[in-house]
């Protein structure tokens, strides 16, 4: 019995070793001390049995609790550092044409659009080689052009990058009711010229972008575009937004491509984070994408969040006075998606998302937050995709809790006038478009400059 007691704090020992080694969450002074702590209590308590059954059941818990914390904790984060494209092949509903291999067969005639990037046009005909398919590929120009050759006869097959596809959507509502896919092929590749940073030793550039929501066909296309300074030697967060409309050169395409922002994410979420780049003048270093949806269920989690609200507006029968006010789960989302009753429309929308963002950050830093750790958890599982890896955050997590700093902010929002202008992803189409203020841009470039250079 002596052995087998012997053996269960050894058991209990080694477990609370390896646990307190193995923790990414919690700093190193913390995870010494509950070590130190504890072994010391079961070494007092080693010939009293009744004390020493408590102290092992502490030490087993403290074990599986940290472990059961990391592990929840990563869930909140898709870590996803890779670009992914799909490509499909339809055809007209009523064509006989029901596989690649039939298509390769008859020698169907294959459309593609001259919008597509370089490395997916290359793509696409690297795949039909593996099918054997011989003939010349169809270029067009934009979509109006490839639509109407398509509904005519002259084209067989459209060839369409899924991220595409809600553009074709806009042209023709009924194309996918129209229409059937033969096949499909995906692209997988990692996102490339993103520099790694040393998140808490050095400030770090974060591009967050917001998607409406889930559906397929919406691909990335962004309707809330951030990119935010980190600055861990000052706890200073610098945030500036840019219009979805505003009227940009695209950072993917070699020639002139002028569209608006939200359009950059047809082509992947590396077009709107070159396009960004290049007009900001800075080099992202991670991403974060997060959908509206999930706002109400963060909200709800933490109970309420505090923002400033510059301009009062009334919205869906909610009511947003100017000032401090206090969102829920029920109006949270209403305030951040709102850019009809607001004054200021979309480029008004923009700035009260970065109050909301700035309130979601003041929130969870404040210490009653850890109570409802778990609750948060499943609010956002599995919701935010980043390429940030879980060692990146957690270092953070552990800087904060360390230090317990309160972090200052700097926002400002690039506005700019409104403007009828030619879509490049739209084949030419003229859009509502905002044409940026050059005086704001530049003060918004200089603000992430000195955001960057700042130091104690």
């Amino acid at each position: 019995m002596k052995i087998l007691w012997f053996m269960m704090k050894l058991i209990a020992i080694a477990l609370l070793t390896v646990t307190l080694v193995a923790n990414r969450l919690l700093p190193i002074e913390i995870l010494v001390a509950i070590g130190i702590i504890e072994i010391a209590l079961l070494i007092l308590v080693w010939k009293r049995k009744v004390l020493q059954i408590f102290v092992v059941l502490i030490m087993l818990v403290t074990a599986s609790g940290l472990t059961y914390v990391e592990y929840v904790a990563g869930q909140i984060i898709n870590y996803d550092p890779t670009v992914e494209n799909t490509i499909s092949f339809f055809v007209l509903k009523d064509s006989k044409v029901n596989t690649i291999a039939k298509a390769v067969k008859n020698e169907s005639r294959i459309g593609v659009s001259t919008l597509l990037s370089e490395k997916i046009d290359d793509f696409i005909r690297e795949q039909l080689a593996t099918k054997e398919y011989t003939k010349d590929l169809i270029t067009f120009e934009g979509i109006q052009f490839g639509l109407e050759d398509f509904y005519a006869g002259e084209l067989d097959i459209l060839a369409v990058d899924q991220g595409y596809l809600s553009s074709v959507i806009q042209y023709d509502p009924l194309f996918l009711e129209n229409t059937k896919v033969i096949w499909s092929v995906e692209k997988t590749s990692e996102l490339i010229n993103l520099p790694e940073a040393s998140v808490t030793k050095e400030p770090f550039v974060v591009y967050i972008a917001g998607v409406d929501n889930r559906d397929e066909f919406t691909a990335f296309r962004a309707d809330t575009n951030i990119i935010m300074v980190v600055n861990p030697l000052v706890n200073k967060i610098t945030l500036v937004s840019v219009p979805r409309d505003a009227y940009v050169q695209l950072g993917c395409i070699s020639r002139t491509a002028l569209d608006k922002l939200t359009h950059a994410g047809v082509y992947g979420i590396e077009c709107s984070i070159s396009t960004l780049e290049k007009l900001l003048g800075v080099s992202v270093n991670y991403y974060a994408r997060t959908y509206f949806e999930t706002f109400n269920n963060l909200v709800g989690a933490l109970g309420t969040i505090e923002v400033y609200n510059e301009k009062k507006f009334e919205y869906k029968g909610w009511v947003f006075n100017e000032g401090i006010i206090s969102l829920n789960k029920m109006n949270a989302l209403i305030y951040a998606r709102d850019r009809k009753s607001v004054e200021g429309g979309d480029q008004q929308r923009a700035k009260n998302q970065q109050e909301v963002l700035k309130g979601f950050i003041n929130k969870l830093l404040e210490p009653a937050t850890l109570t409802k750790i778990e609750s948060i958890i499943k609010a956002v599982s599995g919701t935010v995709d980043t390429n940030m890896s879980g060692d990146e955050i957690f270092a953070l997590v552990r800087m904060q809790i360390k230090n317990m700093d309160g972090w200052t902010f700097d926002q400002i929002t690039v506005t700019g006038s409104d403007a009828t202008k030619p879509s490049f992803a739209m084949g030419g189409r003229e859009l509502f478009m905002v044409l940026l203020d050059k005086e704001k841009l530049e003060e918004a470039k200089a603000k992430l400059q000195a955001a960057l250079a700042e130091t104690n």
